[in-house]
């Protein structure tokens, strides 16, 4: 995990904050609270999304930009790791903003098997709110949270390409969060946070930025293809991601479509490009940093998750999405320096999980792995067939994992 800054001052002021927050979480919130005179304004949480520490030294060479400027410019906290064992995007996230382990936040995991209700449930997922998601299982208050006790004229928001990611990020009394739509190719909000869509969101989707990619397949860049050995990139040889570069968007129509904008997010590093686009619209118009009072934004970005699930993190597609990203980092942190003053501005750099190298990657390191094959899923899929051809027809597994032991003592 990486934490980086504009200047090393910044991080003790950061501290600094947090503790005192921390502190006067259970006061009562005094009128016209007076912020400290050495506060940030703005605090951006940059969490990348299934990267593992090592990334950063391993293409360090690489890097020219936004990854570049944070590792010179920052602190590096290498002696920094989540404990909790199900390291995976949802309680990742609300384990960073709240400062507690799963078991103590309330998020053990993107979903699990709820006892009472006897059903999996979601992270995030609410069917009182359109769309259905809101913090609700969040147990723990979190940094913006805390800003807003010590302050309620301070401005919390997150955005990500997920939903639960961003919702996480902003805590239960956050202002909006902000995720892509597969669909649409929008970023959309929850009624959970308010009833309408701003005039300034309405106004940056009247021309749809991702329509741009329409007509375009994701090529590498020129880098990427004389990378290699030298940073342990190999191109994927298997199904069903087995092809190689350049990757289609899409399918063969005429228009956009939602094919197309869930392949931008699914199977491309644009959905990155576009959360940098989307994040200085929403510095810029809900007019964060520019009062001395503390704001707070969360942003998840998320390519490196999808690409890395699809062709692992030895593979070109990898690599090229990092390398975009620091692209993207380095232009919204040049906007931040415009628009609101890099010595305003704290910048925190980190990850929720990381990743293990494909099974094929590691056979050809000499260790003994593999993927489950084609026995190992029939085994799976015709235990509950066979359970029914000795006991009688029943619901033996529950959520696809629990042995119903009632129905079984049932019997």
């Amino acid at each position: 995990m990486r934490v980086s800054t504009y200047r090393r001052a910044s991080i003790l002021a950061l501290v600094s904050l947090v503790l005192l927050l921390s502190c006067r979480a259970g006061e009562p919130i005094r009128a016209e609270p007076q912020p400290a005179a050495d506060a940030p304004r703005l605090i951006i949480l940059i969490v990348v999304d299934q990267v593992r520490a090592d990334f950063l030294e391993r293409f360090r060479p690489l890097f020219q930009h936004g990854f570049l400027r944070l590792l010179e410019e920052g602190f590096v906290f290498e002696n920094a790791s989540h404990h909790h064992s199900d390291t995976k995007t949802a309680p990742g996230h609300a384990s960073l903003v709240t400062g507690k382990h799963p078991s103590h936040n309330g998020v053990i995991a993107n979903d699990w098997f709820d006892p009472t209700s006897g059903k999996t449930v979601d992270a995030v997922e609410d069917d009182r709110y359109d769309p259905e998601w809101s913090p609700h299982r969040l147990l723990a208050s979190t940094l913006g949270d805390w800003l807003k006790v010590s302050d309620p004229r301070s401005k919390v928001f997150g955005a990500s390409g997920k939903p639960r990611a961003a919702v996480l990020m902003v805590g239960k009394t956050g202002d909006a969060s902000y995720w892509y739509e597969e669909d649409t190719g929008r970023f959309v909000t929850s009624d959970y946070y308010r009833e309408d869509e701003p005039a300034w969101l309405t106004e940056f989707h009247r021309e749809l930025y991702v329509d741009r990619y329409f007509g375009q397949a994701w090529e590498p860049l020129p880098v990427v293809a004389s990378a290699g050995v030298v940073y342990e990139i190999e191109p994927v040889e298997r199904e069903p991601f087995g092809h190689r570069f350049p990757h289609p968007l899409g399918r063969a129509t005429v228009a956009p479509e939602e094919h197309f904008y869930e392949d931008l997010f699914e199977a491309s590093p644009f959905v990155d490009e576009y959360l940098g686009v989307f994040a200085k619209a929403l510095i810029r118009s809900e007019e964060l940093g520019k009062d001395p009072v503390t704001d707070f934004l969360g942003l998840s970005f998320s390519a490196t998750d999808k690409v890395g699930h699809h062709w692992g993190p030895n593979s070109p597609e990898l690599l090229d999405v990092i390398l975009r990203l620091d692209r993207t980092l380095g232009d919204l942190l040049a906007f931040v320096d415009q628009e609101i003053g890099r010595e305003q501005v704290v910048v925190a750099l980190t990850s929720d999980h990381g990743v293990n190298p494909l099974q094929t990657y590691l056979q050809r390191q000499g260790v003994d792995a593999r993927r489950l094959g084609v026995d190992d899923i029939l085994c799976f899929q015709r235990l509950a067939g066979g359970l029914e051809r000795r006991f009688g027809e029943g619901k033996w597994f529950v959520a696809d994992l629990r042995f119903d032991r009632e129905l079984a003592a049932a019997r």
